[in-house]
């Protein structure tokens, strides 16, 4: 029978090598969630290789955050501020938007109009498949109901690589303010002010378990 260890390199390399042939195969960033990966082409590839590696880990090693998930109110707020577009917006970054933030460069994938039912459709499964996803794999430490749901309200905003910074953060025991406020240069100036208004809603809700920042 395998080691854990054994099982933990056959799988990450597994999945890094499946994710090296999505990237050669034109898998792109999304340079306006983070700058970083719009100048690292091998961006795409190191998330998927972070998210293995921690996939694995927690078979072996499960994380306390990981049976955790978004309270009522964590969804109703993100909801409010992402706002509510039944028609397709262009961002002016390569990317489109519809719904409650459902965001793609591909436009074949955002259509013109949606119904109310698709909007909640699609934000329910980019709540799981990305933000809940990610605090769950990414960070390691116990964490109150309202740290977990300021933390899947930024990566609701992020890429994995951008999300990973706070949950390393975390993970050190510093919390998310000094992380937060450097993040508000990870975007263009034209939309600081913005970002800044959600880090401060953000930083309330994980400090002091504030929902109306």
């Amino acid at each position: 029978m395998k080691t854990p260890g054994a099982l933990y390199l056959i799988a990450a390399g597994t999945l890094a090598a499946a994710a090296y042939v999505w990237w050669a195969n034109g898998g792109v960033p999304d340079p306006m969630q983070n700058p970083d990966d719009s100048i690292d082409p091998l961006a795409p590839l190191g998330d998927a290789m972070d998210e293995a590696t921690a996939t694995v880990w927690n078979m072996i090693s499960p994380n306390p955050a990981a049976s955790m998930q978004p309270s009522d109110a964590l969804v109703s707020r993100l909801k409010q501020s992402e706002g509510l577009r039944l028609t397709r917006y262009n961002l002016g970054d390569g990317g489109w938007t519809i719904g409650y933030g459902h965001y793609s460069t591909n436009l074949a994938d955002i259509p013109a109009t949606c119904t109310q039912a698709q909007a909640d459709a699609w934000f329910a499964s980019d709540l799981q498949a990305k933000a809940v996803k990610w605090v769950q794999l990414y960070v390691s430490v116990p964490l109150t109901q309202n740290q977990f749901d300021a933390l899947v309200d930024v990566a609701f905003n992020l890429s994995p690589r951008g999300f990973k910074r706070f949950a390393d953060a975390v993970n050190a025991g510093q919390g998310i303010d000094d992380i937060a406020q450097a993040s508000v240069s990870w975007v263009s100036p034209a939309l600081q002010n913005g970002i800044q208004n959600r880090r401060n809603s953000e930083m309330a809700m994980f400090d002091n378990g504030d929902y109306t920042a």
